[in-house]
């Protein structure tokens, strides 16, 4: 009877912290949705706060802290800014994601379900973030590799005149 009671008591905890995992989760979803510019009536939105906090740093970006402000740095461009550089992106998504809603709303005859609408629109919306996120990095990748060959050529002449130098001292001793 001990055993079923501390079970008992062992399996309330768990779920009790289940719940509070589930809740920080809403409020960390929320806090995103703010940060988007999602009002908290549009619940319907929230994947796109989920998908947003998931998200890691793209790639050439570095967080920096001035106090306790972040800031972002792109390695590539030499850019820095305040804003994460993935607001823009999610932000659009939002905007968009409701557009479509908006749109197919009124275009339609008889809406599908929620759910079915839902999942449709976050479809096309995925679908054009990728795309756009592929021209993108075919963007980033041109300009890292324009950055390294200029890195590179200015290397190259730093060793050049490094080895003139060295041949007009060698001269000059002669």
């Amino acid at each position: 009877a001990r055993a079923r009671a501390a079970t008992t008591v062992q399996a309330r905890a768990r779920g009790r912290m289940v719940r509070a995992q589930e809740q920080l989760e809403r409020l960390d979803d929320a806090a995103f949705a703010d940060w988007l510019g999602i009002p908290p009536s549009e619940t319907r939105y929230m994947w796109v706060a989920r998908r947003a906090r998931k998200e890691e740093l793209p790639a050439y970006w570095e967080e920096y802290a001035d106090g306790d402000e972040p800031y972002y740095y792109n390695t590539v461009t030499g850019e820095t800014q305040w804003d994460h550089p993935t607001w823009l992106k999610y932000n659009q998504i939002y905007r968009e994601a409701k557009e479509l809603r908006e749109h197919r709303k009124v275009h339609t005859s008889r809406p599908p379900t929620r759910s079915a609408a839902d999942a449709a629109v976050a479809a096309l919306v995925v679908a054009k973030e990728a795309a756009r996120e592929a021209t993108a990095n075919g963007q980033t990748a041109r300009a890292a590799h324009k950055a390294t060959e200029e890195k590179d050529a200015r290397k190259a002449a730093h060793g050049e005149a490094a080895r003139k130098a060295t041949e007009e001292e060698a001269a000059r001793k002669a």
